[in-house]
């Protein structure tokens, strides 16, 4: 069930704020190559791809891991916010339609995302779809 407020627009209600604290957890903490702190919040498909993550980490040799260590230090500040378009009730949980935006100085980003949100003992990310390249957005 989508939720529509009385003025016709489709808004989060306060019951919907935590699987939207947890959705914009697991983004940042991804963001920031943060796996640990990602497997927490996530279940399903997006566990699976944080594991994936994780295991090809380990199997990258000295200048790939020099690389990713200075990827590391360049998005460490990095602080990703949601923006909440649209959420559905489903039986499986939540659905988040939202845009993302992070800051490089003066510069804004700005992505549409979707998750798909399990509640298994507190709210966790099942599914995350990216968006495509075309939504991109920098202001």
């Amino acid at each position: 069930m989508r939720h529509r407020h009385a003025d016709g627009k489709r808004r989060p209600r306060a019951v919907d704020q935590p699987a939207i604290e947890v959705a914009e957890k697991f983004l940042n903490h991804w963001s920031r190559f943060e796996y640990g702190e990602a497997l927490l919040v996530s279940t399903g498909e997006a566990r699976n791809r944080v594991l994936l993550a994780m295991e090809k980490e380990l199997q990258l040799d000295e200048g790939e891991m020099r690389t990713a260590a200075d990827l590391r230090a360049q998005v460490e500040n990095v602080r990703l916010e949601l923006r909440v378009r649209e959420v559905e009730d489903r039986p499986t949980g939540k659905m988040l339609w939202v845009t993302a935006f992070a800051r490089d100085g003066e510069d804004v980003f700005e992505r549409d995302e979707t998750f798909h949100m399990k509640n298994e003992n507190g709210w966790k990310v099942l599914h995350w779809d990216t968006g495509s390249n075309p939504a991109d957005k920098r202001r």
